[in-house]
């Protein structure tokens, strides 16, 4: 019998490197070295700049800038909401059920590379070409592996083709699932991944090295997250370049260049550089210190790095909390105090309640809301209204209710929230004899989530968690249909955030998914279950400040319950705006919209152009291709003395070939 040392790599996971990842990771690194260290990034970008202009003239080129960069990003975008909606979709629809993995594998590939090429821009701290001085800029060249030299530039690895390139995962999945294809699914993502970069090159952004940089860690990511994430491949044919072995192989050789590049690029702070040794803030009436400090990654004892300092300014601001946020340097005898000036909103708001929308809606009451409780960012509100609805059948419903959220619980990750209500409604059955009675609901939600945010993003990145929900529905008077009982939920929820705060706009990712579960044979008098995703995401256009595209998606599908409105309806402010309220209405639903905002002589008023797509179904089984879309114009006004406070009004016009209708709300109280 042949034996095998303990220390023998296989021949099997030789052959896996040899014939897949090491060829194509080698290559890849070979000539970012060779342009950057041969003199091709300079020669070619050098072909692109204008040195009369002293600018690359597509810098800031509509055509470049907007409609190719944006629209790129909007692509990548697209895919990885195509994916999440495959990944969500398999757990309602049958048919969907085995592509789940697949999603995941592709959704997981996105968000790891262009994370890690995100986490590396701000180690490298290389600038972009238009920074640097023989382009229009004044840095000096610095090349990866030279000293660091108080420099902020975050323009290594390249960004913007990271995500074209992390579609390489694609050639590694059909690979693995043993289907033809794989060759092709290469050539392409390289070729849009090198098209992305392209137009980088072309506006002075990066140096070609940058984004072969980019390709070679999502080629490392792909084959690194095969293996645990697609398990075995499907036969002999399908050579795993992932598999167990040759993917830990990959992880390892993909992490030992970036510790190259780590190492290299001067970790150690340079000895012009003074040292920070007190953190302070300025402003700050209400707000605890510590609120503050667990979202910057600024601390006592590192160097006052101007790009450290900015990032630590701006993680301040993402809090939502403040109007203004300035870094100010104060020179002490061994360093320098780093100083956060603030300026805070308003955060106690106790006012009668008299709100109506475009749909008919009403409400007069009595509300308070206390942001930023205690100076600790928790959250109080307190509501008793009078309500019309505008449901037919539906009287004016009375309710009650008072929610706290405390994030961060007594300095731990988790935040803890909790919210009670009652609604009472008076309701008339008009199907036959005419049946008056009161419908009180009650319910309590108890829900904990875990923040997975690092030193400097304590705020940001993934959430998880769960909690209960109680439920309860009674009726009252002499012909009123017997009660639905009470039902208890288990809640589970799922979020991401990396979301940016301009105070009259933001810009980032923010997405989240809720999951209920009632089960009448554990204490619960009926069963359902209710499933929610939502993902919005915004970007800055061009230079004008607080310009932005803004695009999301919601979804939403329930089975069971004994509701007698269908959990989901579109139509009116809730979406769908070009169309009356509720005119569709079902067990399941989606809306997707894109947004393009512009200040309109002021920040705070911003012109809105938008359009909106989406439709309800029955079930989820019932989803086809019907789409609905409304068109909408109007103004947005953003209140920056209040946190979270905007109004909306304009003129929606559905595709239908009805006439346009007016809307407006408001978000935030």
């Amino acid at each position: 019998m042949r034996r095998h040392s303990h220390g023998a790599v296989p021949a099997s996971v030789l052959a896996d490197l040899a014939g897949a990842y090491l060829p194509v990771a080698l290559a890849l690194a070979v000539l970012a070295l060779l342009s950057a260290y041969a003199g091709f990034d300079r020669w070619l970008l050098d072909h692109f700049f204008d040195p009369a202009r002293g600018e690359f003239p597509a810098r800031r080129a509509f055509w470049a800038q907007t409609v190719l960069h944006r629209g790129q990003t909007g692509f990548i975008v697209l895919v990885a909401s195509a994916a999440l909606a495959v990944f969500v979709g398999g757990f309602v629809r049958p048919r969907l059920r085995p592509l789940r993995r697949d999603a995941l594998y592709l959704l997981a590939c996105i968000a790891l590379t262009t994370a890690t090429v995100g986490g590396l821009k701000q180690v490298t701290a290389l600038d972009c070409p238009w920074d640097l001085a023989g382009y229009g800029g004044e840095r000096p060249y610095r090349h990866l592996f030279d000293p660091r030299d108080g420099g902020g530039g975050r323009c290594f690895p390249g960004g913007h083709s990271s995500g074209a390139f992390a579609l390489l995962a694609l050639s590694v999945l059909l690979r693995r699932r043993g289907r033809p294809g794989a060759g092709a699914a290469f050539v392409a993502a390289l070729m849009l991944g090198l098209s992305f970069a392209l137009l980088q090159w072309l506006r002075g952004a990066h140096f070609p090295s940058h984004d072969l940089w980019s390709a070679f860690i999502a080629w490392s990511v792909a084959h690194a997250l095969a293996g645990p994430m697609l398990g075995r491949p499907a036969g002999p044919a399908a050579v795993a370049p992932a598999q167990s072995g040759g993917g830990q192989i990959a992880v390892l050789f993909g992490v030992a260049l970036l510790l190259a590049m780590l190492a290299g690029s001067g970790v150690a702070r340079a000895d012009d550089l003074p040292v920070v040794r007190e953190i302070a803030f300025r402003g700050n009436a209400v707000t605890q210190p510590e609120v503050m400090l667990r979202e910057i990654p600024l601390r006592a004892g590192d160097a006052a790095d101007p790009a450290l300092i900015e990032s630590s300014r701006q993680a301040i601001l993402d809090l939502g909390l403040f109007r203004m946020v300035d870094a100010v340097q104060e020179p002490l005898d061994d360093g320098v105090r780093v100083v956060f000036v603030v300026r805070e909103k308003w955060y106690v708001l106790a006012y009668p309640r008299l709100s109506a929308n475009s749909d008919g809606q009403d409400s007069i009451g009595a509300e308070l809301r206390w942001n930023n409780v205690f100076g600790l960012n928790h959250g109080l509100r307190a509501l008793v209204s009078s309500a019309d609805r505008r449901e037919r059948g539906r009287g004016r419903q009375l309710g009650y209710l008072v929610s706290y959220q405390a994030p961060f619980a007594w300095g731990t990750p988790y935040t803890l929230s909790f919210k009670i209500s009652q609604t009472t409604t008076p309701v008339t059955l008009l199907d036959g004899a005419a049946v008056s009675y009161d419908e009180t609901i009650d319910e309590l939600q108890l829900l904990a989530t875990r923040k997975f945010g690092e030193r400097g993003a304590a705020s940001q990145g993934w959430s998880a968690g769960g909690g209960l929900l109680w439920r309860s529905q009674r009726t009252a008077g002499e012909d009123a249909p017997a009660p639905w009982g009470d039902t208890y939920a288990l809640v589970a929820l799922l979020g991401y955030r990396d979301e940016h705060d301009y105070v009259f706009s933001e810009e980032g990712t923010v997405l989240g998914l809720r999951y209920e579960i009632a089960d009448q044979h554990l204490l619960s008098d009926y069963s359902y279950t209710r499933l929610t995703a939502e993902y919005r995401r915004a970007l800055a256009l061009g230079e004008v400040p607080h310009q932005t595209l803004e695009y999301g998606l919601k979804l939403g599908s329930a089975h069971g319950g004994r509701q007698e409105i269908p959990p989901f309806s579109l139509g009116g402010t809730q979406g769908l705006r070009g169309y009356a309220r509720n005119s569709f209405a079902g067990g399941a639903y989606y809306l997707a919209t894109l947004s393009y905002l512009r200040p309109f002589g002021w920040d705070w008023l911003r012109f809105v152009a938008s359009i909106e797509a989406g439709n309800v179904y029955d079930d989820a089984d019932d989803l086809d291709t019907t789409v609905h879309w409304s068109l909408g114009l109007g103004l947005r006004i953003r209140v920056p003395r209040l946190v979270g406070v905007e109004f909306e009004a304009g003129v929606a016009l559905p595709l239908s070939g009805d006439s346009a209708r007016f809307y407006g709300y408001r978000n935030g109280f």
